[in-house]
């Protein structure tokens, strides 16, 4: 069911927790239990389209040390699942790769 890799990331693994000034971290989104893309960095306006077109809940974290540190890779994107688990972890942040997931895994989280 899992992925790709970028950075020290693999899809199948956990993603790992990062603090954020201010907030509870990179793991506050996953109260809502949906599938979500996160970008740590500076993500492109075409995925952030993409995402906001099929109602794909979507996350951009500013970049820090503490994301290095965690193995994350700076404007890699990563489809997390309901479960806190790197569903695909691609490191060009393509949407291509993106709708490919969930089309050849017939995973309709997402509409469009």
């Amino acid at each position: 069911m899992s992925r790709g890799a970028a950075g020290r990331i693999k899809g199948g693994d956990r993603l790992p927790w990062v603090a954020s000034a201010g907030t509870q971290g990179n793991f506050a989104p996953l109260a809502t239990l949906k599938w979500q893309v996160h970008v740590y960095g500076s993500p492109n306006t075409e995925l952030v389209e993409f995402c906001a077109e099929r109602a794909l809940q979507f996350k951009s974290f500013p970049w820090q040390a503490a994301c290095d540190e965690a193995g994350i890779m700076q404007n890699a994107l990563y489809l997390v699942r309901p479960d806190g688990y790197v569903a695909l972890a691609d490191p060009d942040a393509s949407t291509q790769r993106l709708a490919e997931y969930f089309v050849t895994r017939d995973i309709r989280a997402i509409h469009g």
